[in-house]
């Protein structure tokens, strides 16, 4: 995970964060299969998050956020 924070300015700040998650496992069998066959999956999954953070008054606070995800699933 990374994760970069910048103030613009007094009354302003962003930051945008990184994460990677990474699964591996494997499997014997199915539902037609040899107990001797194994499967080995991979799971592989991206996360981005962006943020706009703004006090304009001493009791006021906006906050945008902004998400992705991807998640990459293989055999």
């Amino acid at each position: 995970s990374l994760r970069l924070d910048h103030a613009i300015g007094s009354r302003h700040s962003a930051f945008i964060r990184y994460n990677f998650t990474s699964t591996d496992g494997t499997s014997r069998g199915g539902l037609f299969q040899s107990p001797a066959n194994f499967t080995t999956t991979r799971n592989r999954s991206h996360q981005y998050t962006g943020s706009l953070i703004s006090n304009p008054r001493d009791y006021m606070t906006n906050d945008l956020r902004v998400n992705l995800s991807q998640n990459g699933f293989r055999n």
